[in-house]
């Protein structure tokens, strides 16, 4: 039993610990951003801001030029089916 109450205590001192390490991390990154100036602060969200938007738009274009040559090479396998088959769109004389 007194072991029992030795890791809950153990692992409530842990996540005690862990929880402070997290706060005073916190701490650090606020006080730092509240000793920059105004226009410094700006002109960073601004950069993560404009670098945000030009991974998602460049994920965005991979992602649908991706489809578009999908759909191309379905459509050259059907044209390749139909010219082994004999069948042409073109009308003969």
């Amino acid at each position: 039993m007194a072991d029992q109450q030795a890791i809950d205590t153990a692992a409530s001192m842990t996540a005690m610990a862990a929880k402070t390490a997290v706060a005073g991390g916190a701490t650090g990154v606020f006080t730092w951003l509240g000793g920059l100036d105004i226009g410094l602060l700006i002109s960073i969200f601004a950069a993560i801001s404009g670098l945000l938007v030009s991974v998602f738009g460049s994920v965005v274009t991979w992602y649908y030029k991706y489809k578009a040559d999908q759909r191309a090479q379905e459509i050259h396998a059907l044209e390749m089916k139909k010219i082994e088959k004999g069948g042409r769109d073109v009308e003969q004389d």
